[in-house]
């Protein structure tokens, strides 16, 4: 077997190492990208992958960043390629020293991507101006739920309970990115907005999916990487429409506009992560930055907030609901809470507790009428 071929075997074995641990079709398909851009790297070089073994590992990753910096590569990538490369050569037998690589091929300078808060009246009119029914829910799931566009893709119908009050859809342990199944809940203008389109689309069974193709049959335990390239494709044609619409509709030119910064590829004040950032800021306002990282499925958090009963989940939800509705004028009695809210909020220290003290007393007296 010649030097190519084994290292073609290598890779695949690799790809199938990574899928192993991660069970993510995505760190897979990165993976391929990345491979990609380190053999056209190489060709600037004469060289190609079964040349690895023989470089000096630490001028290869230096030559590598200088190569990426010089086609005005970000530093994320840029790190990634880095890794990559690294095990494409401790997979070739490679010894690295991880202090030596740092002094030789110091690591990028992290760049943090600064966008725009979504503003409710943004919100209302990106939606306005999404004619497409598929993106359009994606995007108020997105808000509601806090939940990552993937995972709503890979729903079901049968994911979702629209009896209960609220409405909530349930992320199966398959869709989750940390493998945690876990609930959500969605407002009452999302839930009209879901009916209209399972409506349109026909989706009357339980094991129907909402947003993939229903002809096909994927079972996401049993063909599980079928399923994950399925539901990548689906969101890629998702992220198509946004880009699709940013550019032809003159209201969203008007209010998403282009950042001036360094990158091969262009970024925007709004994107479609927005309107997730839009509902975590909601949650943590309203209620906690804990309840906010665990709807929005953070593990470390997660674990802890999703012992609370449902019941208790739907209190706390409740406080939120009305911030996160677009179109729906609160009712009065919303209107006399956030009055009440920011009433208290207003209040010194010492009137605080006059007020706790009072709250003690009336619940005292309700528990004696109740005996």
């Amino acid at each position: 077997m010649s030097q190519v071929s084994q290292t073609q075997v290598d890779l695949e074995g690799l790809e199938q190492k990574i899928y192993r641990r991660s069970h993510s079709y995505n760190s897979v398909k990165t993976f391929r990208a990345s491979v990609k851009v380190i053999q056209a790297f190489l060709e600037t070089r004469k060289q190609s992958l079964a040349d690895l073994p023989q470089q000096n590992p630490y001028r290869i990753v230096e030559a590598l960043d200088t190569y990426l910096d010089d086609l005005n590569y970000r530093s994320n990538p840029k790190k990634q390629h880095r890794v990559n490369i690294i095990k494409l050569m401790k997979m070739s037998g490679v010894k690295i020293d991880k202090d030596t690589m740092k002094d030789a091929a110091p690591l990028p300078k992290k760049q943090i991507f600064v966008d725009e808060a979504l503003t409710p009246e943004t919100a209302r009119t990106i939606l306005l101006e999404t004619r497409q029914p598929d993106l359009r829910l994606l995007l108020c799931l997105e808000k509601d739920t806090l939940a990552r566009p993937e995972e709503i893709v890979s729903l079901k119908l049968g994911n979702i309970n629209l009896a209960s009050d609220p409405s909530y859809l349930k992320i199966p342990e398959y869709a989750a990115k940390n493998n945690i199944e876990r609930e959500a809940f969605f407002t009452q203008e999302t839930k009209e907005i879901l009916i209209s389109y399972l409506q349109k689309r026909g989706v009357k069974k339980q094991e129907e999916y909402i947003f993939l193709n229903n002809g096909e049959n994927l079972d996401p335990l049993g063909d599980e990487k079928k399923f994950q390239r399925r539901v990548s494709d689906t969101f890629m044609q998702m992220e198509s429409k946004w880009h699709r619409n940013r550019n032809s509709s003159p209201a969203l030119q008007q209010i998403i506009k282009k950042l001036e910064r360094r990158g091969r590829r262009n970024t925007y004040t709004i994107h479609i992560y927005s309107f997730k950032k839009f509902g975590f800021t909601k949650y943590a306002d309203a209620i906690s930055e804990l309840a906010a990282h665990a709807t929005a499925g953070h593990e470390e958090y997660l674990i802890t907030y999703y012992k609370k009963s449902r019941e208790d989940r739907v209190v706390d939800f409740n406080k939120v609901k009305g911030k996160l509705q677009l179109f729906t004028t609160p009712t009065d009695l919303e209107k006399q809470q956030q009055a009440v809210e920011q009433k208290i909020k207003s209040l010194p220290p010492e009137a605080l507790v006059k007020v706790l003290q009072y709250l003690n007393m009336e619940t005292a007296k309700e528990a004696d009428r109740r005996l």
